[in-house]
């Protein structure tokens, strides 16, 4: 799909998220200006993020069409991979920041069922679904076919605009992983062979960064999480509820829970999990 081809409403969309990724770099950029002594390497690179982004064509390429993927109007699995280091690096000098991980479900049996361009139109009501719960400094992502991530900057106790705050990172994440779930599940996808619309659902994994972090660390860790989570809804009935696997770092050791919302709706309940398996419910 080329830019000629979006509709009107998508070219807004397109449009608003390239000035965000320039904004979300531009601030990056000044970070680490404003920290010469900390190198951030990038994947593949031994030189380090503030030599390359100091050069006109790496800044270029940064804010180029690229950046943005035809299909959802998010940003695409190179922005994304470009990003995570630099984010990670503000990590090590004290700001928090999770990755989520995120796999629809079912997105085959919807391809063969109703044809590929219906399967489309879900991974764009996921896409939409994101878009509503994301901040401005958030950055979401779809990877490719069933696969999306998210980068949650800064997440804290201060996430929760007009809302009573959470008490620790962890909480805050798992907050916003729910609510994106749930936009998710309420964006309905009309099939023309249907008489009520779908509605898509997610495997979400969440993985709140360590200082000792590397991308292929916390990517690891976020997957694993998703993973979990897709094993516990084919190994229980999920369906009462929302929920998702957040793995933390605990004692230099990744630990996994469950977290769903409490009865009055804003709490977090989370359920240690012990091999993919609810130690108690």
């Amino acid at each position: 799909m080329t830019e000629s081809n979006y509709s009107a409403e998508m070219l807004i969309k397109v449009k608003q998220q390239k000035e965000k990724n320039s904004k979300r770099l531009a601030e990056l950029q000044k970070q680490i200006l404003a920290n010469r002594k900390v190198p951030i390497p990038l994947p593949g690179d031994t030189r380090t993020a503030l030599q390359l982004l100091t050069r006109e064509k790496r800044i270029e390429r940064f804010q180029s069409l690229a950046n943005i993927d035809s299909l959802t109007g998010l940003s695409n699995k190179r922005f994304f991979k470009q990003l995570l280091p630099l984010e990670l690096a503000r990590v090590r000098r004290g700001k928090p920041l999770a990755v989520i991980a995120g796999d629809m479900q079912d997105l085959k049996r919807i391809n063969d069922s109703f044809g590929h361009n219906v399967g489309d139109l879900a991974i764009q009501a996921v896409a939409v679904g994101m878009t509503k719960t994301v901040r401005d400094t958030d950055t979401a992502a779809h990877l490719s076919g069933d696969e999306f991530a998210a980068l949650l900057p800064d997440i804290s106790s201060q996430h929760e605009e007009n809302r009573p705050g959470y008490a620790t990172e962890k909480e805050a994440s798992a907050a916003v992983a729910l609510r994106i779930c749930h936009a998710i599940q309420k964006q309905p996808l009309i099939v023309p062979e249907q008489s009520t619309p779908l509605h898509v659902q997610m495997d979400i994994g969440i993985a709140v960064a360590d200082k000792q972090d590397t991308p292929e660390t916390i990517l690891k860790r976020a997957d694993e999480a998703m993973y979990r989570m897709k094993r516990l809804n084919k190994q229980t009935d999920n369906s009462h509820r929302s929920s998702i696997v957040i793995a933390t770092v605990e004692d230099g050791q990744s630990v996994f829970d469950r977290a769903s919302f409490g009865e009055d709706g804003h709490s977090i309940v989370f359920e240690r999990l012990l091999n993919g398996i609810v130690e108690k419910e």
